[in-house]
């Protein structure tokens, strides 16, 4: 193995200093491209899932529908581990997430509240939907790239941002 000497280090040194000015002036901050998601993954326990599914189209959808927060993606599975998938779009990116309690979780939970007879039937409903879940899990995905420039196709009412 060679060895460089103290004269090589020291002009070697010199000239990545040289080159970090006009290194620097090429950096620009840059958030990612594409949109955010929060999504669930959930399982139900054995004999559950027909159950389950009912109990979200009875309770959670027509409050979903209500104030707006339906989901943007939601997948019932036939193959695989999971039996449901379920995402919203995280219009601020992963900031989205340092709500313990959202102003969104609060209206859902009102509209809950009205269409099941009052706060504690729409926990009792909640709590009764997560009796059936065996296991879930939480993730945060990208999609890849941002959405595609208006003409450039992705469907009616695509405005590219």
């Amino acid at each position: 193995m060679k060895k460089l000497c103290l004269p090589c280090l020291l002009a070697l040194a010199c000239l990545s200093l040289a080159a970090a000015p006009a290194l620097a002036q090429e950096m620009a901050p840059k958030k990612f491209d594409g949109t955010w998601f929060q999504v669930f993954h959930v399982d139900f326990k054995e004999g559950m899932r027909e159950a389950a599914l009912a109990h979200i189209e009875q309770y959670f959808v027509p409050a979903a529908m209500k104030t707006g927060t339906h989901p943007d993606i939601v997948f019932v599975h036939h193959t695989g581990g999971w039996d449901l998938t379920v995402g919203w779009a995280l219009d601020g990116g992963p900031a989205d997430l340092a709500w313990e309690m959202s102003p969104d979780d609060i209206e859902w939970m009102k509209a809950m509240a009205e269409a099941t007879g009052g706060m504690d039937q729409a926990m009792k409903a909640w709590n009764d939907y997560q009796a059936m879940i065996a296991r879930s899990e939480t993730i945060l995905v990208r999609s890849f790239g941002g959405p595609p420039a208006p003409g450039e196709g992705g469907g009616e009412g695509n405005d590219g941002e």
